[in-house]
């Protein structure tokens, strides 16, 4: 069935309706989105195996390159960042964004937080350039 499209770490493949029956998918409905999702995974993350999840105060650039070294990830989450810090420019001094070894850290996924849309959409537009992919935090 073309619906085995989901992953899970184990290699197995999910069938998508079981997952979320309440979306009432079924063999008709267009999966090209979740074919797209997967092919940026693999094509441009290079299909990364292990993810060093974003830690309060411990995912900062200087461990995500020490485990990047020992071959330890293949993805790595920035500390979560709210967008006021953003906006100041703190993030961008503190982080090192747009240095010259940034290329080393990548792929590269930065969490914001905030509770405003326009100013996540603001610092998310700053950042931008600079990661992967953006994780939006509400809470």
């Amino acid at each position: 069935s073309k619906w085995k499209h989901g992953w899970r770490g184990n290699g197995a493949h999910v069938d998508l309706r079981e997952l979320f029956p309440e979306q009432g998918l079924n063999d008709e409905h267009d999966v090209s989105r979740n074919v797209e999702v997967y092919e940026w995974w693999n094509e441009t993350l290079g299909a990364p195996q292990w993810v060093c999840a974003p830690m309060v105060g411990q995912s900062e650039k200087a461990f995500r390159q020490l485990v990047r070294r020992r071959g330890a990830v293949s993805l790595a989450y920035t500390p979560m960042y709210c967008v006021k810090r953003i906006l100041e420019g703190r993030c961008h001094r503190d982080e090192g964004f747009g240095a010259v070894d940034t290329h080393m850290d990548r792929p590269l996924f930065l969490q914001l937080c905030g509770d405003s849309p326009s100013d996540l959409l603001e610092a998310a537009q700053q950042v931008a350039p600079f990661c992967y992919a953006i994780d939006l935090n509400f809470g």
